[in-house]
């Protein structure tokens, strides 16, 4: 039976222990990044404790978690949440920084502070000794960035070492390695005494502490966390504070006070009994007295713990004065004093009011006082004052303390982020102070709360005020989106458009201004984001439809990332109304005095003005008043018009009567004024008239007065007549202004002399007026004037008799390199210098004597070179008569260029004529010429000695024939054959052909650009521009030398291309051919491309060798310059169009593969019958079968004939009647498949002009060698 129950026994216990490890494996792991935190989290002996550690593990085990610590330092920390290798971080202090990639728990764990810590000897006490010190700070730690930003603020300038933990700094102070050191209040509290340290007494920054979750992650564990620390903190007794207890350092005993000496001790005692007896009791007293100290300091520190406890919870539940007045509440109760106040530094510097005033028995009504002779003038801006006791006696000035009965006075000031006063924190008490230090210490605390709340305080207050103004000026206030949406407007808005605020809100721009849709809008934020400020007229409309005139002012805002347009809208319907009548004054006063008699009242004066006047004239003499047209209109509002006229008015006879009154009044004379009975009423009225210019312009009116010669009865009466009530009109009657006759008479001669004086003021505003409008019309005329000269290009000036400059424009500053007050008010011989007056100064002289002179002078200077100029002096006269000199000089340098090369052109032109006239006789003769003698060549049956003859005349036919070509090309006559091709590809192919004409005295080398550079040119004519300056350069080397041919890119500037009188500005290839031979002086540069220019001797030269490669470079649309000086060589620049499209691959042949044999029938048409006879013979010596035409009609004839023979018409291109592009149109309408082959001798141009020439036909040039023909036919035919 026992065996039985130990059985069942083991069976429950491995049930319930499987029980428990399954709840294990199901609970969550927590893991817990730790760090010295030292009392609340840190390691000893390999474990993980503290006060927080026991907080969390409260938790856990309530939640059924399991916590893991893994121990580092505070980086360490920092990088495992980032990895997710831990889930929690402790004591993590809120940062916008940290914030990004943190979740923070709601509930602060504890509020703590920032603490300086030296060694104990050191005298280091406030922040200006901290200049040029070192100072540890822990790597990331929040103390230290807010130790560097308060020290920043103050201007002071010390050496930051940082380490990774607080026990490394705190070894650091102690070793003597740093001066001090900066760490949470915490550690420091705890770890002090065991490294030999204490606090400076410097503290700041207190903040709180909370749990931290990686962002996003582990919400459900922070909230758990946030709902037990929220309800343990508010309840006492309960786990968070029973942790706190635990840990906490103010318990005396937790303190190490025994003296590291007193072993030792105890041992002498035991050696010698009687000594120390005596040492014990002396120890005993010092142990006291040391336990004593560390009480109090233990009790100063729970103060401070609770000051900060305290501080946290009310900033928790209270803000602004509430806050205030309970911190000052505490204040009292904590420190043991009567009164404490926190003071705002007013505007007006000097004064001090008081935001909360409070006592032991409750709050005191806030004063106002002066800084002066008040305790608060020693501390506010500058540092922490203590006044133990004595305070009345030492400041016997300030009533409060007299009042108050203070004995005892202690202030801290208040600074904003920025370090600038903004206040003070003071306790006042009745009895002496105790305990200073820990005073200080609570105030600091307290005040570093106290000041960030007034100083939101005073922006909370900054920001309703500036929302006050803009609620309540006058002018409308837009904020819009840069959607164009508006998200703001304020009441004067809604006053101004009739929208509500709500109806704005869900509006946008262009249904306030249809004059800015969606992409004007977008355009108009752009530029206001890129000037920041914008300023124009438009107009909006209101709710009623109606269109208002605003001027708004558009500013470019952005606050924490958001862009805004905040914009005033003033309404200026009023203005522009009035700038309307203002414009129509001013035309109608500033017309010529002929169109007078258009000008109104309204015209002449502002009406308003005209009404006061009008006004205090009626009420000063006691008439009636009023101010008509020349018609009787009336202008101005009646004044003191009396009830009997509204009476009269009121009836259809009594308003006629009163018409027919005022139209007699109104033809009034000027000589006096006008008196008379009204028509109507019989009262008595006058007027004076307004007149300008001898024209009337208008009437004032006076009157409604009686005076005794009226008859009463007989107005009474007149109520009858018109049908007026009897009982109104009586007395209306009764109430009538009475005057006497010479009374009356009187006002109406004032009115008369003050009419007198507006007429006059009227012509006098009409005089000026006109006179403002000349010499404004006057301005504008030399305005534009001045403008003209300012942009003319040519150089102006004005010079007196004294040789001085009275103006100069812009081009004449520009080429002077001088500024206006450089030129102005100097003579002459200052600005051009005393050689350059000397040479113009009788031209001058001549021009002052009152002729006109022109001339020109040759000037050169370093910056602008050798210029030309056009000097012409006129002279003219000012107000005074006195003659000065008006100089116009025009820089002719440019003109001068181009016309050189319009005569370099022209003499160009002539020899192309005289070329193109001739060309196309010569070539036919040398067609013949060179198509025997390639035949006789080909002849085998010749000698060597006859060869060598034959070779003799076909070599002097191809120089003709090259000369021909030469002509026509720099003529631009020659027919080009361009295509896209590599410049230095084309120079490697020739270079073996520039190595056989320069002999091998010469070295040749090639340096060519790194990229291809691709050109639209004629492959041949630019071998001809090598080997024409390749001969040219072998000539002037006649002892050998070297020779260079350099490629590249150059940019060529508009300025450049307009000196060269053509071409366009751009990306050019650049060809460089120099040489080291004789070089040339600036007479052969001058003309080295002039035709039939040659330096050497008879014989040797044609002298169109440089015009041809002028011709070549010209054609292609390029430019060529030359440099050289005698004996230093010559080099050639040429700069071709660079193109973007690629090279053609082929290369053009430089030699001839033999033709092929034909068999086909071609007809030939050549007027010349030589070259008809050559090329027969030729075609029939291959094999093809040949049919004669002499001209177009007979080749026409001919192919009609033999139309299914004829595989190919060879014809001349001009010829005696038909020419052969007729010829062919005719032969096509038969036989459309019809193939043919031009050739010609005549140029290109003449070919374009006949209109027989097209740019897709076949064609071959006379002289063409017979193999070039023969494998040109072939190739037609081939097709």
């Amino acid at each position: 039976m026992r065996r039985l129950t130990l059985l069942l026994a083991a069976f429950c216990f491995l049930l319930a222990a499987s029980a428990a490890l399954g709840a294990d494996s199901k609970a969550r792991m927590i893991r817990v990044a730790a760090f010295n935190f030292y009392p609340c989290i840190f390691q000893q002996e390999g474990k993980v404790q503290g006060g927080f550690v026991d907080l969390i593990d409260e938790v856990a085990r309530r939640e059924g978690w399991k916590v893991e610590y893994l121990y580092g330092d505070w980086a360490d920390g920092i990088s495992r949440i980032k990895n997710g290798e831990v889930d929690l971080l402790t004591a993590v202090a809120w940062t916008p920084e940290r914030s990004k990639f943190l979740d923070y728990s709601k509930t602060p764990l504890l509020t703590v502070w920032g603490e300086l810590y030296v060694r104990r000897q050191s005298q280091l006490s406030n922040l200006k000794e901290i200049q040029g010190k070192s100072v540890a700070v822990m790597k990331a730690d929040f103390n230290g960035a807010s130790f560097r930003n308060m020290i920043d603020k103050f201007g002071i300038s010390c050496r930051f070492v940082e380490y990774g933990n607080f026990e490394q700094i705190f070894d650091a102070v102690s070793s003597g390695k740093v001066d001090a050191g900066v760490v949470n209040n915490t550690f420091g509290t705890a770890k002090q005494h065991q490294y030999g340290l204490a606090s400076s007494g410097i503290i700041f920054n207190p903040f709180d502490i909370y749990l931290a979750a990686g962002k996003g992650e582990n919400v459900q564990v922070l909230a758990a966390l946030d709902r037990y620390l929220a309800a343990w903190r508010a309840a006492e007794g309960s786990p968070y504070h029973l942790a706190l207890k635990r840990w906490s350092y103010g318990n005396a005993a937790a303190l190490h006070v025994t003296p590291q000496w007193l072993f030792p001790a105890l041992i002498g005692c035991v050696l010698i009994w009687g000594a120390a007896t005596a040492f014990i009791v002396l120890l005993r007293r010092q142990v006291n007295r040391k336990t004593r100290e560390m009480a109090r300091q233990a009790e100063d520190r729970l103060r401070i713990e609770e000051t900060l406890f305290f501080i946290n919870e009310c900033g928790a539940r209270q803000r602004e004065d509430e806050l205030l007045a309970g911190i000052c509440q505490y204040l009292c109760a904590c420190l043991d004093t009567d009164y404490a106040f926190v003071g705002e530094l007013l505007a007006e510097k000097g004064r001090i009011r008081t935001r909360s005033f409070q006592g032991r028995g409750g709050g005191i009504e806030d004063l106002e006082y002066d800084l002066l002779g008040a305790p608060c003038q020693d501390v506010v801006g500058k540092a922490l004052r203590i006044h133990p006791s004595g305070v009345r006696e030492l400041y016997p000035l300030q009533r409060m303390l007299q009042d108050l009965e203070a004995e005892g006075y202690a202030g801290l000031p208040l600074r904003d982020s920025q370090g600038n006063a903004i206040g003070i924190l003071a306790i006042l008490s009745r009895r002496p102070l105790a305990n200073l230090p820990i005073i200080g210490t609570v105030l600091r605390i307290a005040g570093a709360r106290m000041a960030q709340e007034l100083e939101a305080m005073s922006h909370l207050e900054d920001l309703n005020l500036k929302d006050f103004t803009i609620e309540n000026i006058n002018d409308a206030v837009y904020w819009v989106t840069p959607q164009g949406s508006i998200w703001y407007a304020n009441h004067a808005a809604s006053a101004m458009l009739g929208y509500s605020r709500e109806e704005f809100l869900c509006m946008a721009v262009a249904e306030l201004n249809p004059a800015y849709p969606m992409e004007v809008w977008n355009e108009y934020w752009q530029e206001l984001k890129l000037k920041g400020t914008l300023q124009l007229e438009t107009a909006h409309r209101a709710k009623d439809g109606r269109m208002v005139p605003v001027e708004i002012t558009s500013n470019y805002c952005s606050y924490n990332g958001t862009e805004f347009n905040c914009a005033t809208v003033r309404d200026i319907a009023e203005r522009k109304h009035m700038e309307l009548a203002l414009e129509h004054r001013l035309a109608v006063l500033t017309e010529p005095m002929v169109n007078l008699a258009r000008i109104t009242v309204e015209d002449l004066f502002d009406l308003e003005e005209l009404q006061a006047i009008q006004d205090s004239f009626a009420e000063s003499h006691g008439v009636a008043s009023l101010i008509t047209d020349a018609q009787g209109r009336p202008v101005t509002r009646p004044s003191n018009f009396c009830e009997l006229c509204e009476v009269i008015r009121g009836t259809e006879a009594g308003l006629a009567n009163c018409r027919h009154s005022d139209a007699a009044l109104v033809g009034m004379d000027r000589s006096g004024p006008c008196l008379q009975p009204c028509l109507s009423g019989g009262l008595w009225d006058g007027g004076a008239g307004i007149h300008v210019g001898g024209y009337h312009v208008g009437n004032w009116l006076v009157g409604q007065v009686l005076d005794e010669s009226c008859d009463l009865e007989r107005m009474v009466q007149y109520a009858d007549e018109i049908g007026a009530d009897p009982v109104r009109y009586r007395d209306a009657l009764s109430r009538v202004q009475r005057m006497s006759r010479e009374q009356f008479e009187k006002v109406c001669r004032s009115l008369f002399q003050i009419a007198g004086q507006l007429s006059r003021m009227a012509i006098q505003n009409v005089q000026q007026a006109q006179h403002i409008a000349d010499r404004v019309r006057s301005e504008e005329l030399l305005l534009e004037y001045r403008k003209v000269i300012e942009c003319s290009q040519d150089q102006i000036c004005v010079i007196d008799r004294d040789y001085r400059y009275r103006i100069a424009n812009r081009s004449f500053l520009e080429y002077r390199r001088m500024s206006l007050d450089e030129v102005v008010g100097r003579t002459v011989a200052e600005v051009l210098g005393e050689e350059l007056f000397a040479e113009v100064k009788p031209q001058v002289d001549e021009c002052l004597a009152g002729n006109a002179v022109s001339f020109e002078i040759e000037t050169e200077s370093a910056e602008q070179g050798a210029r030309s100029l056009a000097v012409a002096y006129n002279p003219i006269e000012d107000k005074s008569g006195s003659i000065r000199v008006a100089c116009v000089i025009s820089d002719q340098t440019e003109k001068k260029h181009l016309g050189e090369q319009l005569r370099q052109s022209q003499k160009m032109e002539a020899v192309g004529h005289l070329a193109g006239g001739i060309a196309h006789d010569f070539n036919n003769i040398l067609t013949v010429i060179v198509g025997y003698g390639n035949l006789l060549e080909m002849d085998g049956s010749l000698t060597p000695h006859q060869k060598e003859q034959v070779e003799q005349i076909v070599a002097a036919s191809e120089r003709g024939a090259q000369l021909t070509r030469g002509l026509l090309t720099f003529s631009r006559r020659q027919i080009m054959n361009p295509c896209v091709l590599d410049l230095n590809a084309l120079v490697n192919q020739i270079q073996k052909f520039l190595l056989r004409i320069i002999g091998e005295d010469i070295r040749l080398r090639f340096n060519p650009h790194p990229d291809a550079l691709n050109v639209w040119a004629d492959a041949s004519q630019l071998e001809q521009i090598l080997m024409n300056l390749a001969t040219n350069a072998r000539d002037a080397m006649p002892q050998g030398g070297g020779l260079s041919i350099e490629t590249g890119v150059q940019e060529i500037d508009e300025a450049y291309a307009r000196s060269q009188g053509y071409g366009s500005p751009g990306r050019y290839a650049c060809m460089m051919v120099s040489d080291t031979g004789e070089g040339m002086d600036q007479k052969t540069r001058e003309r080295i491309f002039e035709p039939f220019f040659s330096t050497k001797v008879v014989g040797k030269g044609t002298g169109l060798g440089m015009s041809i490669v002028y011709g070549i470079v010209k054609q292609h649309k390029g430019f060529i310059n030359v440099y050289s000086e005698p004996g230093e060589g010559t080099a050639f620049k040429i700069y071709l169009p660079l193109i973007e499209r690629e090279a053609e691959q082929e290369a053009r042949p430089y030699a001839s593969d033999i033709p092929e044999m034909g068999s086909e029938t071609i007809l030939l048409a050549e007027d010349d019958s030589g070259v008809r006879r050559l090329v027969e013979s030729l075609l029939e010596q291959y094999g093809y079968r040949v049919i004669l035409a002499a001209d177009g009609s007979e080749c026409v004839q001919k192919y009609f004939d033999h139309r299914d023979e004829i595989s190919l018409i060879l014809m001349d291109v001009i010829m005696p009647g038909k020419n052969g592009r007729e010829a062919f149109e005719e032969i096509r309408t038969i036989d459309p498949k019809a193939r043919v082959l031009y050739s010609s001798g005549y140029t290109a141009d003449f070919m374009k002009i006949r209109g027989v020439f097209e740019e897709s036909v076949d064609l071959v040039m006379k002289p063409v060698q017979p193999v070039a023909l023969l494998k040109k036919v072939r190739e037609v035919l081939d097709r």
